[in-house]
């Protein structure tokens, strides 16, 4: 009944058409994004965390002491929430 409603009001069906139809592309975007971050996470972990670690810098092991914690810092930085605050001043 919902499609047959949809129907009637073309150009509400060509948003609805169009929104499902960029979902692909939106997946595709999100598996890029996630692979870059990954990618990144791993040399960040092997170029920060791990001398982090070694010198018992507790605040850039936090950050960068293994793989998902330098991919939330990065997603971080990314999205420049709190990335002033939170990750450049301290490290600084």
């Amino acid at each position: 009944r919902l499609v047959r409603l949809l129907r009637v009001f073309k150009e509400l069906w060509l948003i609805v058409e169009g929104f499902v139809k960029s979902l692909s592309t939106l997946g595709w975007v999100t598996l890029l994004l996630f692979l870059f971050i990954y990618i990144c996470a791993i040399l960040t972990t092997m170029m920060l965390g791990q001398p982090a670690r070694e010198s018992n810098n507790a605040y850039l092991d936090d950050l960068f002491g293994y793989v998902p914690r330098s991919m939330f810092t990065l997603f971080t930085a990314l999205t420049l929430d709190g990335w002033s605050n939170d990750i450049s001043r301290p490290v600084m």
